[in-house]
């Protein structure tokens, strides 16, 4: 490969991993306030009441 072409696959590498790191990083994001909305329904009457009560996923 030319250097040109080199340089155009990172450019281009680069940016598939931005976007997904991206993406990720919100699914992720929605993925815990969501989870932590069902935990926090779910565990309400559970032995681990008194730990939960305690925000379950903190980052």
């Amino acid at each position: 490969m030319s250097v040109k072409e080199t340089r155009m696959f990172k450019l281009f590498f680069n940016f598939i991993n931005n976007a997904t790191f991206t993406f990720s990083l919100l699914l992720f994001t929605f993925l815990i306030s969501e989870g932590e909305k069902k935990i926090n329904f779910c565990c309400q009457g559970t032995l681990l009441r008194g730990q939960l009560q305690r925000k379950p996923f903190t980052l």
